[in-house]
């Protein structure tokens, strides 16, 4: 091969290896570009089973390239909570740790999904009848932290603290009302004034085991407390005499003698 025709075929081959270089250099650059378009997205923070409610510590917010997104794709945490910061949503099928989480995924408790999946884990839900003038006139809705007041034959008392509403008549925790109603779903509303309504309460087994002994004994209220006060106090009933500040006599006591035997007897003085 003569000196000439070995020159030709070197510049063709670096010809060739300049071009495969350009080729990959640009492919890297498309590709950087991509991974530069950075989007914020939600996604788990750990595996999420089906019929979870979606909560704030379920989920965080990460950057990641446009191309990776899919259809339906939740891009804020405004999507999944209300103004309050309750849930909205439960998972229709499972969620993988560090998966986007996507509106496919998703649906709104009700009537097809009941109100199991809304109970959350370790706790029960139980129903009270409260007066419908106590629930502030329609004002107090599913996800609200009320204490619960029981009024009996002679005292008032807060029995318990610092629980959850999931669901008031037929509205239920993270349901949109609007979208029951399309779908054919039935509002009760709040009924009229003095009625009897419903209220579910999340509870433990023990609150639930003094709720229900106290269910037909006495009459309930409920009490709003802020979303972010937690905080349990410790307070006595409230009867007649202390309603009023009507001071409660001293006990008195005397002796009676009765066959040499001495009895003694207490009474309240005046």
């Amino acid at each position: 091969m003569s000196k000439k025709l070995s020159i030709i075929i070197a510049i063709f081959s670096a010809l060739i290896a300049v071009f495969i270089i350009m080729g990959y250099i640009t492919k890297v650059e498309e590709e950087a570009a991509l991974d530069a378009n950075l989007v914020t997205a939600v996604v788990a923070k750990k595996y999420i089973s089906k019929f979870d409610l979606i909560q704030k510590d379920m989920v965080r917010i990460e950057k990641i390239p446009s191309k990776y997104l899919s259809p339906g794709s939740i891009r804020s945490t405004k999507e999944l909570f209300d103004s309050q910061g309750r849930a909205k949503f439960i998972t229709y099928v499972p969620i993988l740790e560090d998966e986007v989480i996507t509106s496919t995924k998703l649906t709104v408790p009700g009537g097809a999904t009941g109100l199991s999946v809304v109970v959350p884990k370790g706790q029960r839900a139980i129903v009270i009848p409260v007066v419908e003038d106590a629930l502030s006139g329609g004002l107090i809705k599913p996800g609200d932290k009320i204490d619960l007041i029981a009024s009996f034959e002679d005292k008032t008392v807060i029995l318990l603290q610092n629980l959850m509403i999931l669901s008031v008549g037929q509205k239920i925790l993270g349901e949109e009302l609007e979208k029951r109603k399309k779908q054919g779903g039935l509002d009760l509303g709040l009924g009229d004034s003095g009625s009897l309504q419903s209220v579910t309460l999340a509870v433990t087994p023990e609150e639930a085991l003094k709720i229900s002994f106290a269910r037909d004994k006495c009459r309930f209220n409920v009490a709003l407390r802020n979303t972010l006060d937690n905080q349990i106090i410790n307070i006595g009933a409230v009867n007649n005499n202390n309603l009023i500040g009507i001071p409660v006599s001293p006990k008195k006591s005397i002796t009676i003698y009765e066959g040499g035997e001495s009895i003694i007897k207490e009474f309240f003085g005046k």
